[in-house]
């Protein structure tokens, strides 16, 4: 939500610290947030193809760094740069909107009888995950205690 309200208040900046605190701390701690979820949630949905789509995830950010510039060029001499940058928070919504869709369609107590079930499987007490399978994402680690610790 941060990234789509900082593009909508980058056309109202005048001055350099209004830019400052729309691009590099709204902007900065948004994609931070968003990042990192994005991450950790690949764990959940993906066993066997786990680093296929932590390539997919990953390569999202480098077509957003081709496209984004290229969408700019394009726009920017046309209508202004006030409305090519409410055209990238549009899209940035309706991307999230989409995600969030995407995110919460699979039902939450089916997703929990699932972690139930691997936890079983692998022994761990928390949460499904063995030692092998932590993410890369920091902190996961606090999350689950595998049976090789008991």
């Amino acid at each position: 939500m941060a990234l789509t309200i900082a593009n909508f208040t980058v056309p109202q900046c005048r001055q350099f610290y209004q830019f400052l605190l729309s691009q590099a701390i709204l902007y900065g701690i948004g994609s931070g947030f968003l990042y990192t979820p994005c991450l950790a949630i690949i764990s959940h949905y993906f066993d066997k193809k786990r680093p296929i789509a932590y390539a997919i995830v990953t390569a999202g950010g480098a077509i957003g760094g081709v496209l984004y510039p290229i969408m700019f060029r394009r726009l920017e001499p046309n209508i202004g740069f006030p409305w090519t940058m409410r055209i990238f928070g549009f899209l940035q919504l309706f991307i999230f909107v989409l995600g969030i869709m995407v995110l919460f369609d699979e039902d939450r107590r089916q997703l929990a009888q699932r972690r139930i079930k691997r936890s079983k499987e692998t022994g761990s007490t928390l949460v499904a995950r063995s030692k092998e399978r932590y993410s890369s994402v920091p902190g996961s680690t606090l999350v689950a205690r595998s049976k090789e610790r008991h």
